[in-house]
């Protein structure tokens, strides 16, 4: 059979319907003709209906526990708005959304008065952003904190920070923003990333904690009741440079004269587990009809039986 199978080359599709027929015909046909030369042709098909739902029961719950198998679309983040005036944005959380006077201090200066940040750029001639000087010091986001007006400081450590850094990024080149076109990334600098909104993050790393914010992100999920998570990555141009042969491509370095691009975005959740999910009640709903009316065929069975038994008793 499988030299057969090898010499199918001419057409992929044939291999894999061939593979599916065949591996379908022998789980189940095999088990088939051991139940009909015992339980008769039409009870076999029944059993044997029945405890194949059974099974689809418990692989498409472990599907929806882990994520597995036939999946929905994953979570994303989705582009709402952009603006260079965030007063005068239509999206209402753009309106508080800071700007770098608002923090005080540039990374710069945080770069020369900072230890920490100091130590993580010491023979980097790259300048770092403020998400590099909160991934450095997180003692930084908690101090701006009070000035961020409910906003939070994502560090360049967080997948937020990637995520929504690589989305935004994409958007521009793709869309540009007013007359400005971009033709790659690099003719754009990441500032600063802010998030807010979401579900509440966990509070420690212990045992009870974990329990407690796995069971208050579920409780969330079935109610439907999940945070809007909002962030925003500030984009400002760079100015074009030219490549020496033979050197390292330079530094980007932003243009003052270019405004401050904000990129708000949404984060979708996706529906990752709701296939899954749906197979798992289908074939639920199926096994227990198919178990139930077994269960009837044998009340049936055994009440007819004591009817005879009785009949003959009495003749």
């Amino acid at each position: 059979m499988l030299p057969l199978l090898a010499s199918l080359t001419w057409d992929p599709g044939i291999r894999g319907i061939l593979d599916v027929v065949i591996a379908v015909s022998v789980l189940c046909g095999t088990p088939l003709i051991l139940l009909t030369t015992n339980l008769g042709a039409r009870l076999a098909v029944h059993a044997l209906a029945t405890a194949l739902f059974g099974w689809l029961t418990i692989m498409f719950l472990f599907w929806t526990i882990y994520g597995l198998g036939y999946h929905g679309p994953s979570a994303e983040w989705k582009v709402k708005e952009l603006s260079s005036a965030p007063s005068a944005a239509l999206s209402k959380q753009l309106h508080t959304v800071p700007t770098a006077a608002d923090l005080g201090k540039t990374p710069e200066e945080y770069l020369k008065s900072n230890a920490l940040v100091a130590a993580a750029f010491k023979g980097r001639s790259v300048a770092p952003t403020m998400g590099d000087v909160v991934a450095a010091d997180p003692n930084v986001a908690k101090e701006l904190a009070p000035k961020l007006n409910g906003w939070t400081l994502v560090s360049s450590a967080n997948g937020t920070y990637g995520d929504a850094s690589s989305v935004a990024g994409a958007y521009l080149v793709a869309n540009g923003f007013e007359t400005l076109k971009f033709n790659s990334s690099s003719d754009f600098e990441i500032q600063t990333v802010y998030q807010r909104g979401g579900k509440p993050p966990r509070k420690g790393d212990s045992m009870f904690d974990r329990v407690t914010h796995r069971i208050k992100n579920t409780a969330m999920w079935l109610v439907a009741d999940n945070p809007t998570h909002y962030a925003v990555v500030q984009i400002q141009p760079t100015i074009a440079q030219t490549s020496l042969p033979g050197q390292p491509p330079p530094a980007a370095v932003v243009d003052p004269n270019q405004p401050v691009i904000n990129v708000l975005m949404v984060r979708d959740l996706g529906a990752v587990r709701q296939p899954a999910i749906a197979l798992t009640i289908l074939s639920l709903i199926s096994f227990l009809i198919l178990a139930y009316s077994l269960h009837v065929r044998d009340k049936e069975g055994m009440a007819n039986r004591r009817a005879a038994e009785a009949a003959e008793s009495m003749a």
